[in-house]
Order: C-alpha cells, then structure tokens, then sequence
C-alpha cells in the first residue's frame, strides 16, 4: 500500500468513527451522566486491546487504519477528562468520583479482556 492510499484510508477511517461517535452521542443525549463517552471508551478500550492482540486483522497497514483512523476518531478519552473536570465545577463530586474513577478502570479491563479475547483464538 502507498503512503498516500494509507493516508487516505485513515481518513476514511476516522471519518466513519468520528460518525459513530456522533450518533452513540445522539443515542444517549438525553442521559444526564456522560454515559455515550463512558460507553464509547469502554468498548473502544476493548477493541483497542482485541485489534492489537491479533484479532480480525492480519494486514499491518489495515489494522494501523482501524486502530489510528476509526478508533482514534470514536474514542473520546479528552471528552472524559473534561466532563469529569466540569462535574467538579457544578458541585457533582459524588457523579464526578464515580465517572473519574470507573472510566480508566473499567478501559484498562476492558483492554485487557480484549487482549485475552485474541489470545484464545
């Protein structure tokens, strides 16, 4: 594959999950915790660790795509940061705690799962 066309490919890419992102957030609008980028990184953790582990994709150059290009676009890891930051300033500290602390542990597991998931095929 060329430079260009691998470029063009993680565009495309990140396009298409930066739309997924979107519409997950569409989805789940309407609940009050930040529950669409809490999902959104907890299974983009969990196909992070399963892509990296071998699974589904053998080709080097697609699975730089996927991991660079779709899931850099759907994960939202600076969105978690800032909504726990802004649930601290509305006085949330309990939402923010929790948010703040499930998001990273339940990423790392989830990566982790995803790794082992790959592992076992």
């Amino acid at each position: 594959m060329t430079p260009f066309a691998q470029w063009m490919m993680i565009g495309a890419l990140g396009f298409a999950g930066v739309l997924c992102r979107y519409g997950l957030d569409l989805a789940l609008s309407s609940v009050a915790f930040p529950l669409s980028t809490f999902v959104i990184n907890v299974t983009g953790s969990f196909a992070i660790g399963y892509i990296s582990g071998g699974a589904l994709i053998t080709s080097q150059a697609v699975k730089l795509a996927v991991l660079t290009g779709f899931l850099g676009g759907f994960t939202t890891f600076s969105s978690y940061s800032l909504q726990t930051v802004t649930l601290l300033q509305q006085q949330q500290i309990g939402a923010a705690a929790l948010y703040g602390a499930l998001s990273p542990a339940l990423g790392l597991l989830a990566a982790w799962a995803g790794l082992r998931a790959a592992a076992l095929l």
